[in-house]
């Protein structure tokens, strides 16, 4: 298969607009982040919640401090997770953009987002367990709960990012046979 010029520049083009895009999410989200593990740690707005997986806490709820620093570290640990996705989104979209469409740095990238997907699924089965947790040392919070299905929402995320995984190998592959099919083509231009 032959890979023409217009077809690497319109990759490009999709890098460069995958990248703005991607960048301008990562701003909202650390600003989101931010304003919401702010909230958190002032106890919250009167007569507003807190959603964390599941879970919805009133400012009521967050009067302890202790319920602070519980609600404000999960906040914490999603978001940074987040991020850090988005961060190896937009830096596969960098490397588009500069036309390296098969390159190590991708495969590892991509590979990476498929470890944090499953370490997200991981982290929505742990926060029922966290919470269990927190209410046998610190007493039960005042909350509601969605009827939300926390193992599905889980599993969803480890399938993702096993299938990321894979596709980081399927990748790694193909540019293996890239560069063997390169070092042949020089071999034989060295015998001519």
């Amino acid at each position: 298969m032959s890979v023409t010029t217009s077809q690497v520049q319109k990759i490009r083009k999709g890098g460069v607009w995958g990248r703005n895009i991607t960048s301008c999410i990562i701003a909202f989200a650390i600003v989101g982040v931010s304003v919401i593990c702010l909230l958190a740690a002032m106890g919250g707005v009167q007569g507003s919640t807190i959603s964390m997986g599941p879970y919805k806490f009133p400012s009521t709820a967050l009067e302890p401090w202790s319920a602070r620093v519980y609600v404000l570290s999960m906040l914490a640990a999603f978001g940074a997770m987040a991020i850090a996705s988005l961060y190896l989104i937009r830096a596969v979209f960098t490397d588009l953009a500069l036309g390296n469409i098969f390159c190590e740095a991708n495969v590892r990238r991509i590979r990476n987002l498929g470890w944090l997907a499953i370490a997200i699924g991981v982290y929505y089965w742990l926060i029922p367990v966290t919470y269990a947790a927190y209410a046998m040392l610190a007493g039960p919070l005042d909350f509601t709960s969605r009827d939300e299905p926390t193992f599905y929402v889980g599993i969803g995320q480890i399938v993702s990012g096993g299938l990321y995984i894979l596709l980081s190998w399927i990748m790694a592959v193909g540019l293996g046979v890239r560069e063997d099919a390169e070092e042949l083509r020089r071999d034989a231009e060295l015998v001519i």
